[in-house]
């Protein structure tokens, strides 16, 4: 797996598939945007989420992709219960609070 910190005009050359918007994984590269690096998302910083958060976030979000999980797979419990790292936070919390780590349900355990 490689890391890559991309200007955000620069993304779609990782993937026609990836937004100039937002943070993307193809294959084996995690490619986090660099204006989401610097600046995050209305949606985060309005829910009360700080920039050092959200860094986590993205990077945790993204390498899960890597690892195989799909976005939005749970939602939040309730409203104002912790986001599952892999609902697109940066997009919509839909009434959940900031999260940039796995939640229970998120945890693949191999017995």
């Amino acid at each position: 797996m490689v890391l890559y910190l991309s200007q955000s005009d620069q993304i779609t050359s990782f993937s026609p598939d990836c937004s100039n918007e937002y943070s993307c994984r193809v294959g084996q590269a995690v490619i986090v945007n660099d204006d989401r690096w610097n600046g995050g998302t209305p949606q985060w910083l309005a829910a009360g989420g700080t920039m050092d958060r959200y860094r986590v976030m993205v990077i945790n979000h993204e390498v899960g992709h890597r690892l195989g999980h799909m976005d939005n797979e749970p939602f939040c419990s309730a409203p104002g219960q912790p986001a599952p790292l892999m609902q697109e936070q940066s997009m919509n919390l839909g009434g959940c609070t900031t999260n940039e780590w796995p939640t229970d349900v998120e945890l693949w355990i191999s017995q």
